[in-house]
């Protein structure tokens, strides 16, 4: 498939997450609770980490998910906004994390990177031959 169309369909992705992003803040902005924004990306973390590891499986077994499809794209990129923002929102915290906390976040981190380098960085000419 066409390398573009993977950026295109990454960028849809960012797009959409933004929007999703947007909504959640406009919620919370709304509401008198005394809990953060940054619980919803603590809730939503071990949700997308879940999601990334089916996939991701559903990739390795060759079982109807390829390296250009949008939901395998869209995932990679949920997984690192969540990761990144809660990494973020955790070093700017007065309050001590746990590192289980952290660890969420790599796990995160980690498996978005992954799932780039699957999806842009095998296809590189010099680098490996496609698979």
């Amino acid at each position: 498939m066409a390398k573009g169309l993977k950026w295109q369909k990454f960028l849809w992705s960012v797009v959409i997450i933004f929007a999703f992003t947007l909504y959640i803040y406009w919620l919370n902005t709304k509401s008198q609770s005394i809990l953060g924004f940054s619980i919803y990306l603590y809730l939503a973390s071990p949700i997308s980490i879940c999601v990334g590891f089916l996939v991701l499986l559903f990739r390795t077994c060759r079982i109807g998910i390829l390296n250009d499809s949008f939901i395998y794209i869209f995932t990679g990129t949920a997984n690192a906004f969540i990761g990144l923002t809660e990494m973020y929102l955790n070093f700017i915290s007065q309050v001590k994390i746990e590192f289980s906390a952290y660890l969420i976040c790599l796990s995160s981190i980690l498996l978005a990177t992954f799932i780039f380098w699957d999806v842009f960085v095998k296809e590189i000419p010099g680098i490996r031959k496609k698979i």
